[in-house]
């Protein structure tokens, strides 16, 4: 039988790829970090009886039971200010009542601006801190509902309003890197495949 020229590299190739995959040690593992993506609606009421339709979204990562923290930001959505738009963090923690229901409280720290300048967000500071219940419909997510307070200190805006949400749990893999081989598997929660929308490595 003729044997062509590349057979035998690729052979030896494929042969080197199982015998390093058997010699790799399976110890180097990645622990699963629970997380959300939260979003939320209310409408703020601005100096001079207008309204600001404000649209917010936040990343949120677990740190301990029922406590998150993450990126967040905040963006007119309705109304005459587009373009207002605000940056910082956010502070989320829930109290379980019931297997489905809890209570819901957080707080943002952040700054931006935009349409209405220097008038309506002073320097940008902007604190917002809500309140409210939570409602899990399992596996397809939170819905809340409550009352929020949006305050400018250096502005004129200063506004308590309800407010709606819907948060999406997934599971995402943090870690601050490790010396050695790749790990190959995962400890904590699943991260079946059918369970996972996107990743970002």
């Amino acid at each position: 039988m003729k044997v062509r020229p590349f057979s035998i590299p690729l052979s030896l190739l494929l042969a080197t790829s199982v015998l390093a995959d058997q010699a790799r040690p399976n110890k180097e593992t990645v622990p699963a970090t629970k997380a959300i993506f939260k979003t939320s609606f209310e409408t703020l009421e601005l100096p001079g009886g207008e309204d600001m339709g404000f649209l917010g979204g936040q990343f949120l990562y677990e740190v301990a039971p029922n406590l998150l923290i993450g990126p967040a930001a905040y963006g007119a959505a309705t109304g005459d200010r587009g373009g207002f738009i605000t940056l910082g963090g956010a502070l989320d923690a829930s109290f379980p009542v019931s297997e489905r229901l809890s209570i819901n409280a957080g707080y943002f720290l952040g700054a931006g601006g935009g349409r209405g300048g220097y008038q309506l967000s002073g320097g940008g500071l902007m604190l917002r801190s809500h309140l409210g219940l939570d409602y899990s419909l399992g596996g397809y997510g939170t819905v809340g509902l409550g009352l929020s307070n949006q305050d400018f200190p250096n502005g004129t805006i200063n506004s308590t309003q309800p407010y709606l949400s819907f948060s999406y749990p997934f599971s995402t893999l943090v870690t601050d890197g490790w010396e050695g081989p790749s790990f190959t598997q995962v400890d904590g929660d699943s991260l079946a495949e059918s369970e996972q929308d996107f990743a970002i490595v």
